[in-house]
């Protein structure tokens, strides 16, 4: 029997820093800031639990979190306490753009050995909005109904009638297949054609490609960006970061690497034309997701904090690019009423860009590059 499947050993490139969320955060209290060498020490709570006990000082400190709860300060208490703060290290990081106190940390993903990884169903996920958009875009003329259903559904603002929607949209797209579980003939399944596309989570990444930084909102009516209080731990760009796709044709013929390629192209290049709305008022260090890099194109965008453009089908659904913006604007307006959505969101909605400050220059969050690296040889099988 020919095997069904068609494995893959794909490259991602980072272009810009990736952030993907465990969400755990970090508090003055677990970590120190040396400012004068830009890094970020990450202690190990056994050994500073050890450390403490050693040196007689748990009910001091115990006190000291009483008092200050998470605003407490582990560098400025150990100075006070004349201590070396160098044997509870679990890592370090550098860091950039931070200011003078960091504040909080949002922590990057890590596996049960506490290394970073990019986690399968967050590439599945953005190649299932890609694929989505690709084929409505190419078949506009069948969506009407779903895109005046959404309309009339973001206008009612009511969540579950937004919700039953798109899922309507994705039923249509996405056709129900029937498969056996497991060569179980009694367990017929039911999924739509991306039970098919399989993707594994990425080789671990080691922690020296990991920084901290701040995130920044640039609005397109201003000509500086705004600091965001939040400070996030990412992945640097220019890393290779290794995973596994297999596409199985025995449960559908809906994908092959080159409609994925050709999807991620065109989704990628029309968030781009949104992106470069933000090109006003001599924002000149800021830099588009295919200024990045001149010898890669950017062909998708991942994790968190990468903004609203690249997670959504709004602007490929409408029937013009003002019908988009009118229906967004609308639906912002009503759920962030300090954000004056109503007054800004004219040429673009919503009307703020998500970046980081890598090596002086303002560029978008979560920008990559995937490649197939090579085709895994599976020979034919037969039972």
């Amino acid at each position: 029997m020919k095997n069904p499947y068609k494995s893959y050993k794909m490259k991602l490139t980072t272009l810009s820093p990736v952030f993907i969320g465990s969400g755990e955060q970090l508090n003055r209290g677990q970590y120190i800031f040396d400012k004068k060498n830009k890094t970020i020490k990450i202690i190990n709570e056994s050994k500073f639990a050890n450390f403490l006990s050693q040196k007689n000082l748990i009910n001091e400190y115990s006190n000291a979190l009483i008092q200050y709860g998470k605003g407490i300060n582990l560098e400025i208490w150990l100075r006070e306490k004349k201590l070396s703060n160098a044997s509870f290290f679990s890592y370090s990081l550098s860091c950039n753009d931070v200011g003078n106190s960091p504040n909080e940390i949002s922590l990057f993903i890590k596996n049960s050995d506490g290394l970073p990884y990019i986690p399968g169903s967050r590439i599945k996920g953005a190649i299932r909005t890609v694929i989505l958009a690709k084929y409505i875009h190419d078949n506009k003329d069948k969506f009407e109904s779903d895109w005046l259903q959404i309309k009339e559904a973001i206008n009612s603002n009511k969540k579950l009638n937004i919700e039953s929607a798109i899922k309507n949209l994705e039923n249509k797209c996405f056709k129900i297949i029937e498969y056996e579980r497991e060569k179980q003939t009694d367990k017929i399944e039911k999924g739509d054609v991306f039970s098919s596309l399989r993707i594994s989570d990425s080789l671990p990444i080691s922690r020296d490609k990991l920084y901290v930084t701040k995130r920044k909102d640039y609005a397109i009516h201003k000509e500086t960006p705004s600091f965001m209080p939040l400070c996030l731990e990412m992945v640097k760009p220019n890393i290779n970061i290794t995973f596994e796709m297999s596409i199985d044709r025995g449960l559908s013929d809906y994908f092959t690497i080159e409609k994925i390629k050709e999807s991620l192209n065109y989704y990628a290049q029309e968030q781009i034309k949104l992106y470069k709305t933000f090109r006003k008022n001599d924002k000149n260090n800021l830099f588009m997701p295919d200024e990045i890099v001149e010898d890669i194109v950017p062909n998708i965008c991942l994790g968190g904090h990468s903004g609203y453009f690249n997670k959504n089908i709004i602007y490929s659904l409408a029937p013009t690019r003002e019908d988009a913006i009118n229906v967004l604007r609308d639906y912002f307006s009503k759920n962030f009423r300090n954000h004056k959505h109503n007054l800004l969101d004219k040429e673009i909605s919503p009307h703020t860009m998500k970046v980081v400050t890598d090596r002086g220059d303002d560029i978008p969050i979560g920008w990559c590059n995937i490649s197939v690296e090579k085709e895994i040889d599976v020979s034919d099988i037969t039972d």
